[in-house]
């Protein structure tokens, strides 16, 4: 992307979502975000595939500030998705939440699958069980 700019060109969405794919399978799921930043800073919106790409990462690297951006960004792109795609996507998220056990960013997670009526897998229909009655 620096380079595009050095150049005098302005990267697109497009540029952007490829760059953030690419970091995302190098694992370098700290710059995809920064990317994010880079691009919202540019006036370009993030939609879907953004989100995806962004919501790959929590599983290389699912830290809180990134779950809670990640579920941020779902509400953010939610009308462009269908119930199936934001399904992924939350189960994604709700995976990252168990991975690093961030109750109560599951429980944010688990009521955005309510909200878009996404029906929870039986393992997150566990885990709320389990985070409510303390078993």
């Amino acid at each position: 992307i620096a380079k595009l700019r050095e150049r005098g060109l302005r990267p697109n969405a497009i540029t952007f979502n490829t760059v953030m794919d690419a970091s995302v399978r190098a694992g370098k799921v700290t710059e995809a975000w920064r990317l994010l930043d880079d691009m919202r800073r540019m006036q370009l919106k993030p939609d879907k595939f953004t989100c995806s790409i962004l919501v790959k990462g929590l599983a290389k690297k699912p830290t809180a500030s990134c779950i809670r951006r990640s579920l941020d960004l779902i509400q953010q792109v939610s009308a462009s998705c269908d119930r199936t795609f934001l399904g992924n996507l939350l189960h994604c998220v709700f995976d990252a939440c168990q991975a690093s056990e961030e109750r109560r960013l599951a429980e944010e997670a688990f009521a955005q699958m309510r909200k878009y009526e996404v029906v929870p897998s039986s393992s997150a229909q566990r885990f709320m069980v389990q985070a409510i009655t303390g078993a």
